[in-house]
């Protein structure tokens, strides 16, 4: 129970702006990556344009996760039924791992400048 209540302070301490502010990067670094005729990414390839755009900054996995989610759930990104390797970097001799990427629906590229 006090991994929970940790958990819970930790996300409380983040707070809603942030959150949001986060979920809003996310769904930007996916529409850019986007109109540059990238299909689809995972959320460590995800997590990994975060990093760049942030250079000394670090991002975990759970966050980007919990941010996917609120966007799939909005809508305004959906989830490939297919699973795919994923393509963010990883050190040699690990073997890569596969994932059900996201991309921008056709949707939410209405009326927005492509």
């Amino acid at each position: 129970m006090a991994v929970l209540d940790t958990s819970a302070q930790a996300l409380h301490g983040l707070g809603e702006h942030r959150l949001n502010k986060l979920q809003q990067e996310i769904y930007d670094i996916v529409l850019a990556h986007s109109r540059k005729g990238v299909a689809d990414m995972t959320g460590a390839e995800i997590r990994e344009a975060w990093e760049v755009l942030h250079a000394s900054a670090r991002l975990d996995k759970s966050s980007v996760s919990a941010r996917l989610n609120a966007l799939v759930k909005l809508g305004r990104l959906a989830r490939r039924p297919d699973s795919r390797e994923c393509r963010a970097w990883r050190p040699e001799g690990v073997k890569a791992s596969t994932a059900y990427p996201v991309f921008v629906p056709c949707s939410e590229h209405a009326g927005k400048q492509l």
